[in-house]
């Protein structure tokens, strides 16, 4: 993952690029879901945010 991908991640879940990696303050599957459900509801209406996203997704998985 390039630092332009990051950056676009963290811009799309509308969070600083060192969330991400913040791994200690999520600790199970459940929390982690959860706090990406709350990030998506806040682009759910974003056309250029969520096509980014799905993007990014589809890259990963």
């Amino acid at each position: 993952m390039t630092l332009n991908t990051l950056e676009k991640l963290a811009n799309v879940l509308n969070i600083e690029i060192y969330e991400i990696f913040q791994f200690s303050s999520i600790k199970t599957n459940e929390e982690m879901y959860n706090f990406i459900l709350e990030k998506l509801s806040l682009i759910k209406n974003d056309d250029t945010k969520l096509k980014l996203l799905y993007n990014l997704v589809m890259d990963l998985i």
